[in-house]
C-alpha cells in the first residue's frame, strides 16, 4: 500500500468580474462614503438578505480609501442620533449597520492583534486538553471543583497579563476609530452616564464584538487550525466570560452561584481594563495607510458591488429613482 500523509480538501469557485480603471470608479465612491449616510441604511433595509456583504464590502472599500475612520463615525453618530430610548449599558451590543461595519473594520486589520491578546491562551488550552468545568452540576464529583478553579484562575491570570502586554499592537486605524467612537458617544449621551460610556463604547466592541467570539470560535478567528474539543471550547467560554464581565464593569460575574468565586479577578481587573481602554483609544502619533492594513483589493471589491447594485435595481426602483 502506498504511502500516504494526509488529504487535501480543495473547494475551488471560478467568478468573472470586469474591472474597470480606478478613475471610473471615483463618483460611486465619493456616493457610497458620503457624509450623509442614508443611501446605506435604506440598501441595507431594501437588500435585507445582503445588507451584511453590502456593509462588508462598502467597509472594505472605506478601508481601501483611507476614509474608514470619517465613515464609520457618520455611521455611529447617524445611529445614536436616531434612537430615543439610548441606554448606556446596552451601547453597541445589537446588530446594526455601524455595529457590522466596525465588525468588519476589526476582522480585516485586527487578527494579529486578536491573536497577540489572547493567541497563546487558547492555543494552550486547546493542545493542553485543558478541562476546567466548575458547575459542580456538570462534574461527576465535587472533589475536583476546587482543583478545577485554580487552573482556570491561573489561565484567567495568564489570559489578561496577555491583553495588558498586547496593549501597543492595536492596528494604528483601530485606534483612531475608537477615539472617533468615544468622541461621538461623549456628545450624544447625558453627562451623568459619561464615566459609563467613555469606557463601555470600546469595550463593546474590542471585548465583546472581537476578543470573546474569538476564544469561542478560535479557529475562525485563525487562532488555532482545528475545532476545540467540547471540553475545551467549555474552557474557553467560562474564561471568556470572565473577561467579558469585567469589560461590562459592572466587578460581578452574574447570578451563577458556582462562578461568584471569580468575583475578586473581575473587580480586579476593572482599573487595569480602563487603562487598556484609554490606551487603545487614545490616535497614533503617525497616520494610518493603507499598507498597515490587510491587503484589499479596492478596484474588485467596487466592481462586484456595482454589478450587485445592477442585478439588484429591481428591487430598488423607487429608491434609484430619487437618487
Amino acid at each position: 500500500m502506498p504511502f500516504r500523509s494526509g488529504d487535501v480538501q480543495v473547494e475551488v469557485r471560478y467568478d468573472e468580474t470586469i474591472v474597470l480603471c480606478q478613475p471610473a470608479y471615483q463618483d460611486v465612491t465619493a456616493i457610497l462614503l458620503d457624509t450623509d449616510p442614508t443611501l446605506i441604511f435604506r440598501l441595507a433595509e431594501l437588500i435585507p438578505g445582503s445588507a451584511d456583504w453590502l456593509v462588508e464590502t462598502i467597509t472594505k472599500i472605506a478601508i481601501w480609501s483611507n476614509c474608514a475612520e470619517s465613515w464609520i463615525e457618520t455611521l455611529v453618530c447617524h445611529e445614536l442620533g436616531a434612537r430615543a430610548d439610548r441606554d448606556p449599558a446596552l451601547l453597541f451590543r445589537g446588530t446594526t449597520v455601524a455595529t457590522r461595519a466596525m465588525d468588519t473594520l476589526m476582522k480585516v486589520v485586527g487578527l494579529g492583534f486578536v491573536d497577540r491578546l489572547v493567541g497563546d491562551v487558547v492555543r494552550r488550552v486547546t493542545s493542553n486538553e485543558c478541562a476546567c468545568e466548575v458547575d459542580p452540576t456538570r462534574l461527576p464529583s465535587s472533589n475536583s471543583v476546587d482543583v478545577h478553579w485554580r487552573a482556570l484562575m491561573r489561565l484567567l491570570q495568564e489570559l489578561w497579563q496577555g491583553i495588558e502586554d498586547g496593549t501597543s499592537s492595536c492596528p494604528p486605524i483601530m485606534r483612531r476609530v475608537f477615539c472617533s467612537i468615544r468622541r461621538v458617544a461623549s456628545t450624544v449621551f447625558d453627562r451623568k452616564y459619561l464615566g459609563q460610556v467613555r469606557y463601555s463604547c470600546i469595550s463593546s466592541f474590542v471585548f465583546l464584538r472581537l476578543l470573546c467570539p474569538a476564544m469561542l470560535a478560535p479557529k475562525a478567528f485563525g487562532l488555532v487550525y482545528t475545532v476545540p474539543s467540547a471540553a475545551c471550547l467549555r474552557t474557553l467560554t467560562l474564561l471568556a466570560k470572565g473577561i467579558q464581565c469585567a469589560a461590562n464593569l459592572s466587578g460581578s460575574v452574574g447570578k451563577e452561584p458556582y462562578m461568584q468565586p471569580m468575583n475578586s479577578f473581575v473587580q480586579s481587573c476593572i482599573p487595569k481594563l480602563k487603562l487598556f481602554i484609554d490606551t487603545i483609544a487614545e490616535p497614533p502619533d503617525r497616520p494610518d495607510t493603507v499598507g498597515e492594513c490587510v491587503p484589499i483589493d479596492g478596484k474588485h471589491e467596487l466592481a462586484v458591488l456595482c454589478a450587485f447594485i445592477h442585478s439588484s435595481r429591481s428591487q430598488i426602483p423607487m429608491f434609484c429613482s430619487r437618487k
